[in-house]
């Protein structure tokens, strides 16, 4: 059974050909459980660090949860703190209008990261923070694939997120999967 709310962490177990010693960096995990991008992952063997400045309980989980507001966070030191190679599996960022100003925050002119997906939210907040994000994305090399998804219950053309992969480390026909404005539930489908 998977937990995200628009099938994030499918794509990532799938794009990842079902990896289960995997690390992740969950930022804005919100809920443990429910609609979690990370918690799937981690109870098929993974195991990595979950980021959200709101109040919740992580005991049941067995990643490190941070209860701290992602823009104050020193990445760098929380990276070495838990001895994360310098490639990790995924990154997963939900932090609405703050995802752009998170992402500038994250060393990744030293860590590279094999998937991400990041929220945008440009059917509440307009084009500008996922053109910083895609400007930012794509200068440190990674190829966005799935852009502008939108999920049931929103309506059609409610885009809210990108998925983006690092190509090097990706062993997976893209050409197959690459679209625009699709349900993320038909991205998964192109996928088995």
């Amino acid at each position: 059974m998977y937990y995200s709310q628009a099938n994030q962490d499918e794509f990532v177990f799938n794009i990842l050909n079902k990896k289960t010693d995997g690390l992740f960096v969950d930022i804005g995990s919100n809920d443990p459980i429910v609609g979690n991008n990370s918690y799937f992952l981690e109870k098929s063997g993974w195991t990595g660090i979950c980021i959200d400045q709101g109040i919740h309980n992580y005991s049941d989980r067995s990643c490190r949860f941070y209860n701290k507001n992602v823009l104050r966070l020193d990445y760098d030191s929380i990276f070495n703190e838990n001895n994360f190679p310098s490639v990790i599996d995924y990154l997963s960022i939900d932090v609405d209008e703050y995802s752009a100003a998170c992402l500038v925050k994250i060393p990744l002119e030293k860590y590279k990261f094999k998937v991400i997906t990041i929220e945008h939210d440009s059917y509440r907040f307009g084009a500008g923070l996922c053109n910083v994000q895609r400007d930012i994305l794509s200068y440190y090399g990674y190829t966005l694939v799935c852009k502008n998804i939108t999920c049931l219950p929103l309506l059609e053309n409610q885009y809210f997120e990108d998925w983006w992969v690092y190509s090097d480390y990706i062993n997976f026909d893209l050409s197959k999967i690459s679209s625009e404005g699709q349900y993320s539930t038909e991205i998964i489908k192109k996928l088995n």
